[in-house]
């Protein structure tokens, strides 16, 4: 299985002749001037720069703010079989992106497919989504060019008592990958090789997603739900990996756009 990671939640798939896209939202193309490479000088002065008596008008913090990379838009995004959807918030669907997906021609216009709930479909109805949509409810599974799609039962983390919950959907794809969406604690238990693993959200503590990651036991976690933090390197990432050492759960830091085989 080769996977790419676009930003957020958003992820490629390949498998087979499958090609799988996740949660295109909105933040995947809003872009992220803090993607880069921290050395172990950079990091520790990210980490203690302001303790330090830096006023981040350092030389370091002068080449942060200008680094940048170029925004990812609709159209960049590779051909694909099949969208999932995990819900209807907008950094994961995205109607006016769905839009230009469509016209781009990335995800055939006859053929191509959507997957997804209730609540989503109405959104993409609503907004006048043109692809052929398909509801996929818990314990339904579909199989995309030999390659089964199984709905998980994952409701959406609690945000706040006056912010209504919205329904989510989790999905096992090829028996291999769980993409959970918005959502650490799914109502059945789920064996996955890899788990995409949300590290930072208003409806979540990190130590959930942490716990998360060791009750599933896959042998990959990889970091989802990220964009809302410009260094997530800085604490979020450390935080899982060093609460994952000595278990045997290797957490892979995905570089954007950049495929890696599992």
């Amino acid at each position: 299985m080769r996977v790419t990671k676009y930003g957020h939640s958003c992820l490629f798939i390949e498998e087979g002749t499958a090609r799988i896209l996740i949660d295109p939202g909105s933040y995947v193309f809003k872009g992220n001037d803090g993607e880069i490479s921290f050395s172990t000088a950079s990091r520790n002065h990210a980490e203690g720069g302001r303790g330090m008596g830096c006023d981040h008008s350092c030389a370091y913090h002068a080449a942060v703010r200008g680094t940048t990379r170029k925004l990812l838009k609709p159209e960049d995004l590779p051909q694909c079989n099949v969208l999932l959807l995990t819900h209807e918030h907008a950094d994961h669907t995205d109607p006016e992106a769905l839009k230009q997906i469509y016209e781009s021609g990335i995800m055939n216009q006859e053929s191509g497919l959507i997957l997804t709930n209730e609540g989503v479909k109405k959104v993409l109805t609503e907004n006048g989504i043109k692809f052929k949509i398909e509801i996929l409810k818990p314990g339904e599974i579909r199989t995309v060019q030999g390659v089964t799609i199984r709905a998980i039962a994952c409701d959406h983390g609690h945000i706040a008592d006056h912010f209504p919950r919205v329904e989510n959907v989790g999905f096992l794809i090829a028996g291999k990958l769980f993409h959970p969406g918005d959502c650490v604690t799914p109502s059945e238990e789920v064996q996955a090789e890899i788990l995409a693993v949300p590290v930072v959200a208003p409806w979540m503590a990190v130590r959930e997603g942490l716990e998360f990651v060791k009750k599933v036991k896959p042998k990959y976690a990889i970091p989802i739900h990220d964009a809302m933090v410009k260094w997530p390197e800085v604490p979020w990432y450390k935080i899982f990996e060093t609460g994952l050492a000595g278990s045997g759960i290797e957490f892979v830091k995905m570089e954007l756009g950049k495929a890696k085989e599992f």
